[in-house]
């Protein structure tokens, strides 16, 4: 293992972060992850605002969809929208592998009942992961030429809890 680094938000000697900060939310995200400009790889119409999202749940037309959410296991256990499937940015990564099934390529982790057509929605903490996740499921052809819906969350789970459910931790 690395020795802590002098300089690192997260592991120098004068770090700050704390159990606590993770859970509450607070933390500066840029800064613990270093990413100094958001994601921007789909453009606005394979892009979805929490609160849109919502309606389409809301009025049952989400029942054949699929929400995917990206967030590492830990983060997804303390607070996830109801019906999420989680599948870690990390281990996608890792097992982005795909079977083909007729002209469809599956993934292991889309439930067997899912339809062809059943859109699939993806979010992760604040719009970056879930964008790139989107863009590859795109790129292995999920999306039947553009047939079935593939989109992110904008904003993430950060922009549920603002629009949506201001009750559920910011994880």
């Amino acid at each position: 293992m690395r020795g802590r680094r002098s300089n690192c938000f997260a592991c120098s000697a004068s770090s700050t972060l704390t159990l606590e900060g993770l859970k509450s939310g607070s933390l500066d995200y840029v800064q613990f992850c270093g990413v100094t400009t958001p994601v921007n790889v789909l453009q606005p119409d394979e892009r979805i605002s929490a609160t849109h999202y919502n309606s389409i749940v809301a009025n049952g037309a989400g029942e054949n969809s699929v929400l995917l959410d990206v967030r590492e296991k830990e983060h997804f256990d303390v607070a996830n929208i109801p019906g999420a499937i989680n599948v870690p940015f990390s281990t996608f990564q890792a097992k982005s592998r795909s079977t083909l099934n007729g002209d469809a390529p599956q993934l292991d982790w889309l439930p067997g009942d899912v339809g062809s057509s059943a859109p699939i929605y993806v979010v992760c903490r604040v719009g970056n992961d879930s964008q790139l996740v989107t863009r590859k499921l795109k790129d292995m052809g999920l999306d039947r030429q553009g047939e079935r819906f593939i989109g992110d969350i904008k904003g993430g789970m950060k922009a549920w809890k603002l629009e949506v459910d201001q009750t559920m931790p910011f994880t």
